[in-house]
């Protein structure tokens, strides 16, 4: 899998269940297992779906998180707007390979239901990546995963 698609499913996966330093409260969703199936796509490539669990804390959601590499300080949000429902993000990373321009966008339809969409354009490349999620808890326990 090529850098710049971890980077979208990274997008995909860690936006919609934390808030990016928004002002505002942080998507109303449940802390706990979730499943997550993202459909990415370039161009008029289509990528197979992948689903993956993932563990989110009440922690993780009080304070949040951005998907780019932040202890680096190659990422910084750039805009950041959210809601109980919805969550918008724009971030910018720059890299050795160019630059990118992360944007996503997601709605809690329900504590424990959420969809979504992302978008990484990099500055060396022509078009961008697109996915869409969907989200769904499972439980308040993640035993195993992380």
């Amino acid at each position: 899998m090529t850098m710049t698609l971890r980077a979208l499913l990274l997008v995909a996966l860690a936006y919609p269940l934390a808030m990016a330093q928004a002002e505002g409260p942080p998507l109303d969703v449940k802390p706990g297992l979730w499943e997550m199936t993202v459909q990415p796509q370039m161009g008029a490539a289509s990528i197979p779906p992948q689903t993956v669990k993932q563990c989110v804390s009440a922690e993780k959601l009080r304070q949040g998180f951005a998907v780019g590499d932040q202890s680096r300080g190659t990422c910084r949000p750039v805009s950041v707007r959210s809601s109980a429902k919805v969550l918008d993000v724009r971030e910018e990373c720059k890299g050795e390979s160019g630059n990118w321009l992360i944007t996503a966008h997601y709605e809690a339809l329900t504590p424990e239901t959420l969809r979504g969409t992302g978008q990484i354009a990099r500055s060396d490349m022509p078009g961008a990546f697109n996915s869409t999620v969907a989200g769904r808890w499972l439980a308040a326990d993640c035993g195993g995963v992380r």
